[in-house]
């Protein structure tokens, strides 16, 4: 019962961990559309942070992607595939978080230093509708 359980939990988790990778994918499919409206306030500088912004963000869903397949692998029952796969998991997880707050940073650099918005939506407002 305990290891069909365990089975059933990493399932679950590799499971809801690929899912963020793919929203995290449709959320760089969503910056991309937008963008040509961001580079219009953009000077050069904001232009490269845009560029970083795009890149370091591609690598969110790749890292996720990597965190659920160690957890499937955490399955196989040898104890040193397992334990390896674990702690492999746990640093690709941290790793990500640092990442991901990253590309936020830049994300919020953008918009805030540099304006980077839609032209028909200033920065700070929010529609109350």
């Amino acid at each position: 019962l305990y290891r069909r359980r365990a089975l059933a939990y990493r399932l679950l988790l590799a499971t809801a961990i690929f899912a963020t990778g793919v929203i995290a994918w449709q959320s760089g499919e969503a910056g991309e559309a937008a963008e040509s409206l961001a580079r219009v306030n953009l000077n050069e500088a904001g232009v490269a942070l845009l560029e970083d912004h795009h890149d370091d963000g591609e690598r969110i869903p790749l890292l996720l992607t990597a965190i659920a397949a160690m957890i499937l692998v955490s399955a196989i029952p040898r104890p040193l595939i397992r334990s390896g796969a674990g702690i492999l998991a746990f640093a690709l997880t941290l790793a990500t978080v640092v990442w991901t707050m990253h590309v936020a940073n830049q994300g919020g650099k953008l918009v805030y230093w540099f304006g980077a918005v839609d032209p028909g939506q200033p920065a700070g407002i929010v529609d109350s509708d």
